[in-house]
């Protein structure tokens, strides 16, 4: 049997680093605690609008809540590459903090006339 694990996505567990964050840390550590107690790990998922979106803030979130044993990642390769991060970097830092992985795919197509973030363009249009 594999362990339980939560994917957070958008406050399933809200964190910042504002100057609120010790409050938000006060709840988010218990949270965990139990997670911990009952095998369970929380996966956030890195990308844009979390409190973690690339190597530098994942790495923050982590010391935010001390290296917890129940805090780790969601691997997204897709959230970092169109963002000009490198997944295998991703992966080097943080090798025993990843907890989930969803394999898709992502393609930066450029051209001047928009940019990475799409342009409010439909999901999936190829202009």
């Amino acid at each position: 049997m594999s362990t339980p694990w939560l994917n957070g996505c958008n406050g399933a567990i809200s964190l910042s680093f504002d100057d609120g964050s010790q409050t938000q840390l006060d709840i988010a550590i218990p949270i965990l605690d139990e997670f911990e107690k009952n095998e369970v790990k929380f996966a956030l998922e890195v990308h844009p609008a979390e409190i973690a979106y690339d190597i530098a803030t994942a790495q923050r979130a982590l010391e935010a809540v001390d290296f917890h044993p129940a805090f780790g990642f969601n691997f997204d390769p897709s959230h970092l590459l169109w963002q000009g991060i490198d997944p295998a970097m991703f992966i080097d830092k943080f090798p025993d903090h990843i907890f989930h992985v969803h394999a898709k795919d992502v393609a930066v197509r450029t051209n001047g006339e928009r940019g990475i973030l799409g342009s409010h363009l439909p999901f999936g249009d190829p202009q």
